[in-house]
């Protein structure tokens, strides 16, 4: 397989995950998803596979598009595959439920105290770029 193919394949696994992810936690609340370990674990597993298929993606791929934050993307995978331990489980709910379809700000609108953080901004941008919209 050449190397833009590779990439090519890598990025759909990410976008299928991401959007698994988008499927599994729409309409479900945080406190809902809190008390559901076996979606808190479907839900960790989908991203570690984001992960681990945003490390594969080759080096000239990630330059060109250094708007995607490929470090914290690798970095949240390794934390959910290594350090989980380590996390009280409210903290990794917390990261799980960033990547929620639609944040409770975007369902509310975009209203004049609706004010995204460059956080999440940066996250909704990434997500755009991964299904392309």
């Amino acid at each position: 397989m050449r190397p833009h193919e590779r990439d090519e394949a890598l990025l759909q696994d990410m976008v299928v995950h991401c959007r698994e992810v988008q499927e599994f936690t729409r309409g479900v609340g945080l406190e809902q998803l809190m008390r559901d370990r076996r979606l808190c674990l479907l839900i960790e597993r989908c991203l570690e596979i984001v992960g681990e298929a945003a490390s594969r993606v080759s080096q000239e791929f990630r330059d060109a598009h250094a708007q995607i934050p490929w470090q914290e993307i690798r970095g949240l995978r390794n934390v959910l595959a290594h350090e989980k331990r380590l996390l009280e489980a409210n903290a990794r709910t917390v990261a799980v439920a960033t990547w929620q379809h639609g944040d409770r700000r975007q369902r509310r609108g975009n209203g004049a105290g609706d004010r995204k953080t460059p956080q999440e901004s940066q996250k909704r941008r990434l997500e755009n770029k991964l299904l392309n919209k």
